[in-house]
């Protein structure tokens, strides 16, 4: 929802969430094919229009564990960061074996407000990425809590 607030703001979006989440499949049809066959090319639609595709991470993760080792990958939900900063800050220290060092504040970068998403469509996207989120949690070990509740 963030992403689709971003291609609007930017300018890259007229549609509503709504149908924007309605025509994913028909804008990026053929678009990972094609990028994926020619590894210089860049897709468009890809990249401003993919709401649910990106939203999906445990395929992200998956394609990232073809190439790197899991222990060799720090996952962080940024939800946790926001609540605990520190802590998860020295955890990200710890994991690439950095000496200790805090500091003096953590300031929030780059937060838009948060807007209000249609109740309808909130549970529909809940639906929708709840198979994809237990995916995530087996993949990770962990569970991120993101179930509708």
């Amino acid at each position: 929802y963030s992403h689709y607030h971003l291609q609007i703001r930017n300018g890259f979006e007229s549609v509503s969430f709504e149908e924007a989440v309605e025509r994913e499949e028909e804008r990026l049809h053929g678009e990972l094919e094609r990028i994926t066959a020619d590894e210089g090319s860049f897709s468009k639609e890809l990249h401003f229009h993919s709401y649910l595709t990106r939203g999906v991470y445990a395929d992200q993760f998956a394609n990232w564990l073809r190439f790197f080792p899991r222990e060799r990958l720090l996952i962080l939900a940024t939800e946790k960061f926001n609540r605990r900063r520190a802590d998860t800050f020295h955890r990200v220290l710890e994991f690439l074996d950095l000496s200790p060092w805090e500091p003096k504040t953590f300031p929030q970068h780059h937060r838009a407000p948060r807007l209000q998403m249609n109740p309808a469509t909130k549970k529909r996207l809940e639906e929708y990425f709840a198979p994809h989120n237990r995916r995530l949690y087996e993949l990770l070990g962990e569970d991120f809590g993101w179930d509708a509740s």
